[in-house]
Formats: C-alpha cells, sequence, structure tokens
C-alpha cells in the first residue's frame, strides 16, 4: 500500500467512502489536481488574513520566570479565539498540536541575541491532554495542525498566525514521549511543521531544519481534508531530508492557494537527495525567495490526493514564480525547475502554464563536475513556459574549466521567450543526445 495513504489512513484523514488514489512515485506526499488548460494569467489567490480580528481573551506568557514555564502548562487544546501565546527566549522539548478555529497566534519573542526560542523534537514530551487523536498523528510532526480527539469529522483549524520560532528535529532518527508515556520515534517523512488541514494559516519569521521534511502542507479527496490559503514567509529552511532518499524534501506542500514569498530556502541535509522545493497546489505562487540546492529547486508537479477536488479549478493550471534568485551550484540539481508531474499518470498532469518572470537563474558548475544543466523540464507538450525579464548566469565553478552544458528545456514542453531575459552564455534549446518533440520560440529576443 502507498505510504501515503498508509499514513494517512493511520491518522484519521479518509472517511468510511473516501480509498485514495495510489502515488507511484512518492508514497509520502500531498496531493493537487489537472483541469483543462487556462490562460496564462496570473492566479488569483485569496490572501491569507493575519488573523488579528479578535480581541485578545486570553495571553498566554511561557518561559523561565513566566507565567507558563513550560509548552505543557499551556491548554492548546482549549485556546479560544483571540488568545495569543507568546514563547520566550529558551529552548523547548515539547509537542504542539493545534486544533482551534481562531484567530489565534504562536509568536516567538527573541532573544537578546537575535536568535529565536527553539522547539526542538528530540526527546520531546507532550501535554497528557493535547489532544491527538492517535499516535500515528503525532509522529508526523512536532508542530501539528490538524483535528484532534473529540473533533467531529470536517473539522479545520482556522485563522492561525505562527512566528518568531525556530523548529527542528522532527526526524527519523529522533524520538520523543507521547501524551500516554509512550517512546515513539517520529516516521522518515515527519515534518517540523506538519498542516494536515487547514485554512488561512500564516508562518512567518521561522526557522525550520533538522527535520525529514521541513514543511509539509497536505490535502485529501474532499473538503474536509483540503487546505486552503497557507502561507510561508520571511523565513529560513535548510538542512532537512533524509541521507540516501529522494522522497523529503525541504517544503513539500499541496492545497489551494498555497503562497510562499521572501524565503531564504538553503541546501538539504547532506546526502539527502530531496528538492529544495516542492508543490502539487493549485494556485501556487512564488514570489522573491532565495532558493539553493535539492535535486531539482524547483519542483512543481501534479496534484494527487486532493486531484479530484482541484482537476476543475483554473487556478491549478497558472503557476507564478517571480523575483526569485535560483541557485544551482556544486553539488546541485541537473534541472532547475521541473514543471508538469511525475507520477507517469498524465491525464493528471498540470497541462496549464508557469509564468516564470523577473527571476535570477545562477548555474555554476564545470562540465567534468555536472556535464549538463537544464534551466526548464517541461514533462508534456502541455505544459507550457512564459518566461520574461529573467537573467541567467553560467559560469564553472573552476576558474579556466569547461562550463556545463545548458539548455532551455529538456525534450517536451512550450517555452516561449518573451522581452527582457539575458543569458551571458550560449545556451541550446534543449538538451544534447535527444530527439525533442517541444518548441522553443522568442529565442532571438534574448540578450547577453
Amino acid at each position: 500500500m502507498n505510504s501515503l495513504i498508509l499514513a494517512l489512513l493511520i491518522v484519521g484523514n479518509t472517511n468510511a467512502a473516501g480509498a485514495r488514489r495510489p502515488c507511484p512515485t512518492c508514497p509520502v506526499c500531498p496531493i493537487v489536481a489537472t483541469p483543462t488548460p487556462a490562460p496564462a494569467t496570473t492566479p488569483v489567490v485569496t490572501p491569507v488574513p493575519v488573523p488579528t480580528t479578535a480581541p485578545t481573551t486570553a495571553k498566554y506568557e511561557v518561559g523561565a520566570g513566566k507565567q507558563y514555564a513550560t509548552l505543557g502548562a499551556v491548554p492548546f487544546e482549549t485556546l479560544k479565539p483571540g488568545d495569543v501565546v507568546r514563547i520566550h527566549c529558551g529552548t523547548y522539548k515539547e509537542k504542539i498540536l493545534l486544533k482551534t478555529q481562531g484567530p489565534i497566534r504562536i509568536e516567538g519573542v527573541r532573544c537578546p541575541d537575535g536568535t529565536r526560542p527553539v522547539i526542538d523534537g528530540e526527546n520531546a514530551t507532550t501535554r497528557s491532554s493535547l489532544g491527538y487523536r492517535v499516535a500515528g498523528q503525532a509522529q508526523r510532526g512536532l508542530l501539528n495542525i490538524s483535528w484532534g480527539a473529540g473533533d467531529d469529522w470536517g473539522h479545520k483549524p482556522k485563522n492561525i498566525h505562527i512566528s518568531g520560532l525556530h523548529f527542528t528535529n522532527a526526524h527519523a532518527s529522533k524520538t520523543f514521549k507521547h501524551s500516554d508515556g509512550q517512546v515513539l520515534p517520529y516516521t522518515k517523512h515527519a515534518a517540523a511543521i506538519f498542516i494536515e488541514r487547514g485554512e488561512n494559516i500564516t508562518v512567518s519569521d521561522v526557522e525550520i531544519s533538522h527535520s525529514g521534511n521541513g514543511f509539509f502542507v497536505a490535502s485529501g479527496d474532499s473538503e474536509e481534508v483540503v487546505s486552503r490559503n497557507i502561507r510561508l514567509e520571511k523565513s529560513l529552511i535548510q538542512n532537512n531530508g533524509n541521507v540516501g532518499s529522494d522522497r523529503e524534501h525541504n517544503i513539500y506542500t499541496e492545497a489551494v492557494g498555497m503562497v510562499f514569498e521572501g524565503n531564504d530556502i538553503r541546501p538539504l541535509l547532506a546526502g539527502a537527495g530531496g528538492s529544495a522545493f516542492k508543490d502539487r497546489s493549485a494556485g501556487l505562487v512564488f514570489r522573491n525567495n532565495r532558493v539553493e540546492g535539492g535535486a531539482r529547486t524547483l519542483d512543481l508537479v501534479e496534484a494527487q490526493e486532493s486531484y479530484q477536488m482541484v482537476k476543475g479549478l483554473p487556478a491549478y493550471r497558472t503557476t507564478l514564480v517571480e523575483g526569485n534568485t535560483l541557485i544551482a551550484g556544486v553539488p546541485g540539481p541537473v534541472t532547475v525547475v521541473h514543471y508538469g508531474g511525475d507520477s507517469g499518470m498524465l491525464d493528471t498532469y498540470r497541462k496549464g502554464t508557469l509564468i516564470f518572470r523577473n527571476n535570477i537563474v545562477n548555474i555554476t558548475a564545470d562540465q567534468a563536475q555536472r556535464w549538463r544543466s537544464i534551466v526548464f523540464q517541461a514533462e508534456t507538450n502541455d505544459e507550457s513556459i512564459d518566461a520574461t525579464g529573467n537573467s541567467v548566469t553560467i559560469n564553472p565553478s573552476t576558474v579556466g574549466a569547461p562550463v556545463t552544458s545548458v539548455s532551455w528545456m529538456h525534450t517536451a514542453g512550450k517555452l516561449n521567450l518573451g522581452a527582457g531575459n539575458t543569458v551571458n552564455r550560449l545556451i541550446g534549446h534543449f538538451r544534447d543526445g535527444v530527439i525533442s518533440t517541444g518548441t522553443v520560440t522568442g529565442a532571438a529576443t534574448v540578450r547577453p
């Protein structure tokens, strides 16, 4: 059985009617959809509100010398709209489950040296009444956002703002004490922040490190389990993944309305084979981020678990990648941007338009280190890429060495090179040694 399906079954993420579709290539991922091709317009994304509309009903100050010395003393399971939890400087080896329909805020208060308070999953403890449905749910994350014990089917946490914290060590090599006293390991695909289901959630100014997946958002095949309007901003994501595995990533998301802005996404754990950023969302906006490393820098593929819910959404067919700096050094990816799908189930692929504008792409490798590099890989000729205003710089990592051979495309797909693109070296249309079926237009407009 597909391991994502098994994991979701463990945590109760199916209803009585809902058999889930297999994911041939990625058994631990969330899923998205494939409708009919839409025009290349910027996705319309509902802004994620900062949940400050409700009056504060309670403020929980956590830390040494504060009202609450530990996270375990805070009644997370009964937080009310308007509540604020302020976590002061220190290291907290404790787990968090958020299931409230807020607005609520979880805020880190920086240390005098400017560092963030740390939520550490290694040997973490769990408040006895925190309210996980089953132990398997707790094994999936350090901070979980989901339904919990006693919640009706269809309950989704909403209007949550998390900021100013460092989440680390939700990793299969680590264990924690569950609320029933069991000492349990995290799963291989555990995440520092795991949004199993939720709406209108903003995560801002956090650091995420040394976990299986860093930031993970899941969606399912009915409205009760679709995550909507999720935002990650101004955060540092690094050193996640599992050595020798390509199934866990710094960021792995599937939602309707997924926004990433102003993040610094650095290389994965040394030896990990996952992508720097992998997404299966409808309505993805990826703006003003810095991304480095990974098997692919950006891996934008098809919906899986949520396919039936999103296949008719125009937003699934239009993805915006704008104003980012993408770095493919050594070690680094052959393919910088992958668009379309990866399961082999071609009918579910994105089959739409990637709007790629005003980005900086830096490719640095000797040919002896990486024979070829590819800017875009579209999976089928139903995927299109509109590229305008981008700067591509290609250099060897060793002065005087032959540089990696670079092409715009792999073999398939439609690339339209619009106004304002620049390169510093000659780029071929398609990779060498293959028969291409796609098209590249506008190459004559590209300037040095």
